[in-house]
């Protein structure tokens, strides 16, 4: 026990120290730049976790990265991409009840993003659910040239235009 507390405390070190180099980094790339519009839309922080395998901790980092932000008064949107909608029970939130208010929706137009977002238990920390209705989305935009831009124009637009600053979206 006391080595896991000690692998533990080492890897959200690693976590920090990685953290703080994005945020480094993203500061001296753009500090450069004078169109203050374009610096007023890089106010937010996009993370996105992915890779093509399972089970190697996308939702568990998520989960864990939203909370420890949170936890530091940042302000985090999560957006589950996972038709099982793990990141949304581990919330605290049910993946069943609430299917007319998730990214599917979004996605396939019917909803906008500001409509989706729903306030978790956490201060700070909200997410756009996500549901088994996700999971026949690649076959309904098929015919879409666009479909992989969708989430894209959508997020931009919304945080364009959104009165809710977030400091961090987490997809």
């Amino acid at each position: 026990r006391k080595e896991w507390k000690g692998q533990h405390q080492w890897m959200f070190k690693i976590m920090e120290v990685r953290l703080w180099n994005f945020e480094e980094f993203n500061r001296r790339k753009f500090s450069h730049c004078k169109n203050k519009q374009f610096k007023k839309s890089m106010k937010e922080k996009i993370i996105s976790i992915i890779n093509q395998k399972g089970g190697v901790g996308k939702t568990t980092t998520v989960i864990n990265l939203a909370a420890g932000l949170s936890l530091n008064n940042k302000k985090v949107l999560v957006i589950d991409l996972d038709p099982q909608g793990n990141a949304t029970t581990g919330l605290g939130l049910s993946n069943i009840d609430q299917t007319s208010n998730s990214i599917y929706q979004v996605l396939v137009g019917k909803k906008k993003i500001d409509e989706a977002i729903t306030k978790t238990n956490f201060s700070n920390l909200d997410i756009v659910t996500s549901n088994v209705d996700l999971s026949g989305l690649e076959v309904e935009t098929a015919d879409d040239g666009r479909r992989a831009y969708i989430l894209k124009e959508k997020l931009t637009a919304y945080l364009n235009v959104s009165r809710a600053s977030y400091d961090y979206v987490l997809i």
